[in-house]
């Protein structure tokens, strides 16, 4: 236990640092920090007790005089509160720096991948909870199926990874499980697709506490990467590819999907479960894989998955009203966007995908390829650029992913809205009876789809 030493944490309020910032105040410290507004996040840390300041100012961090200042990746150098802990010679460490010294003394299932790994970690805690194992969830984002827990000196980690940062480098888990390899999150790798392949196989190589490893066979970069480990014992999960645990037969409702699972060709049981997509069923491939390496057996993952709810924001559905399905989405990568525009096809119905393209760095890493994501989609409305946290790049503007949208979609309406709170005026211009809408990335567009909701 950390016996009160003081933490001040910079941008408090993010999904991954609120989280540290409870697992800290858990295992002793005394936690404060600081964001730019009073989320509902905000709130509900300040309910456990925990000191927020709003905005960010040198009098804040100056007050409380901590022993250590943890930082998001939103915060730059020239923040004041980081500014003085240097002046002030006070140690600073990343958000999953800090993390993995809080972690090291535990047994850690560590999620990685591209995509899918707020899904994933969510369903690996969902089945270690149902069979009563001892666990604590970090997570990157919210899951209504998850109980809110404390660690204790018995629980197992299950752990959200973060390769943008190469910060998942920094964890040596006893179990992996890597999704899948993709084009994104290059800025720190020097935009070099291979160095970020070269990360991921550091990472599948484990550094002396690992048990088991377990990937997506159906995942070509993946693959490649775990083939160059010769040497390396991995358990596999796919649909198209041969691997140890396989889902054949799928079959889709327009709210669930069931298939017939096979462990080294033996059928073990139906899966069934509350979602609409091939990604999610791989998804809960790995985690039942997962869960059986710390003894939760297949019959029990089938038995509870029925129950599960996806984490908010993942083809999550807000409502129906005037036969208009509204669905909201995370995915902003071309690959997250298409496949979760695929999935939506079981619906049967007219599809209006509303697109917030995010980061200027990313947007100019994947120029023209941004359109290809839209080919399941009837109708587009793509909106500016969110910035996240960067300056703006000079040709890369709302207006030129937009270009980009419309020369890969020649066929379709595609509209450009700039103002993000003018889109459900613009949407019942050409909204019809039994169209589905969906909105689409991870920026300011979240609480989008509910205001679209609210205002049929």
């Amino acid at each position: 236990m950390a016996l009160t030493k003081k933490v001040f944490l910079i941008g408090i309020g993010g999904a991954g640092m609120s989280s540290l910032a409870l697992l800290a105040q858990d295992l002793g410290y005394a936690v404060s920090g600081s964001d730019l507004k009073n989320s509902e996040t905000v709130k509900k840390l300040k309910k456990r007790g925990i000191k927020v300041f709003l905005g960010h100012s040198e009098k804040n961090i100056s007050s409380i005089k901590p022993d250590l200042v943890v930082y998001s990746s939103a915060v730059k150098n020239d923040n004041p509160e980081f500014v003085w802990a240097q002046k002030k010679k006070i140690k600073t460490l990343p958000r999953f720096a800090f993390l993995s010294q809080l972690l090291s003394s535990f047994k850690t299932i560590a999620i990685a991948g591209t995509h899918g790994k707020t899904t994933t970690t969510s369903l690996v805690g969902f089945l270690l909870q149902e069979a009563k194992i001892p666990v604590y969830v970090y997570l990157g984002g919210e899951n209504a199926s998850l109980k809110k827990t404390k660690i204790t000196p018995k629980s197992w980690v299950v752990l959200e990874t973060d390769e943008s940062d190469k910060s998942f480098l920094l964890i040596d888990p006893w179990i992996a499980l890597v999704t899948n390899i993709d084009r994104d999150h290059l800025s720190n790798y020097h935009y070099n697709f291979k160095e970020l392949k070269r990360a991921f196989k550091k990472f599948l190589q484990g550094q002396g506490k690992r048990k088991t490893t377990i990937v997506c066979a159906d995942d070509n970069n993946l693959m490649e990467v775990m083939r160059s480990l010769k040497k390396q014992r991995f358990l596999t999960y796919g649909i198209d590819n041969p691997a140890d645990l396989m889902a054949r037969n799928l079959s889709f409702s327009s709210l669930r999907l069931k298939a017939d699972l096979y462990y080294h060709q033996k059928f073990i049981g139906q899966l069934e479960a509350p979602f609409i997509s091939e990604k999610n069923l791989l998804n809960s491939l790995g985690a039942i894989l997962a869960a059986k390496q710390i003894g939760v057996n297949f019959s029990q993952s089938l038995k509870v998955l029925r129950k599960f709810t996806l984490p908010k924001r993942r083809t999550e559905i807000i409502g129906e009203k005037k036969k208009i399905l509204v669905i909201d989405d995370h995915a902003d990568h071309p690959t997250e966007v298409k496949t979760t525009l695929n999935s939506l096809k079981v619906f049967g119905r007219r599809i209006i995908a509303i697109y917030e393209p995010h980061r200027y760095t990313r947007m100019k890493m994947l120029g023209e390829k941004v359109g290809q994501a839209f080919g399941s989609a009837d109708v587009i409305i793509s909106l500016d650029i969110c910035p996240a946290f960067e300056k703006s790049i000079k040709g890369i503007t709302g207006k030129k992913v937009n270009d980009w949208i419309k020369k890969a979609n020649l066929q379709k309406p595609v509209y450009y809205v700039k103002e993000l709170n003018e889109v459900p005026k613009f949407l019942k211009k050409i909204v019809k009876p039994n169209d589905l809408v969906i909105t689409l990335g991870p920026g300011t567009i979240k609480g989008l789809a509910q205001k679209i909701y609210q205002e049929f």
